[in-house]
C-alpha cells in the first residue's frame, strides 16, 4: 500500500498511469479473492456451471415463451 502511496505522489504520474494502476490493483484484488474462494472451497466445477446455466436458460427461454408474457 505505501508503493500505491508513493506512485500517486508522483508529479509525472499521468491520467494513464493511474488508470494503468487501477486496472493492476482491480485485477490482483480479484486474483486474491479467488484463491481465497479455490482454499476455502467456494467453487463449483465446470461441469456444475454447464448444469446451472442450461437450467437459467431453459427457465428464462420457458418464460419468454409463456402467454403472460
Amino acid at each position: 500500500m505505501e508503493k500505491i502511496k508513493e506512485l500517486l505522489k508522483d508529479p509525472k504520474m499521468d491520467n494513464e498511469s493511474i488508470y494503468n494502476l487501477l486496472y493492476d490493483l482491480h485485477f490482483f484484488a480479484g486474483l486474491a479473492e479467488a484463491e481465497d474462494d479455490i482454499r476455502n472451497g467456494r467453487y463449483i466445477t465446470l461441469e456444475e456451471f454447464d448444469k446451472e446455466m442450461e437450467e437459467l436458460y431453459a427457465k428464462t427461454f420457458f418464460n419468454l415463451n409463456s402467454k403472460d408474457f
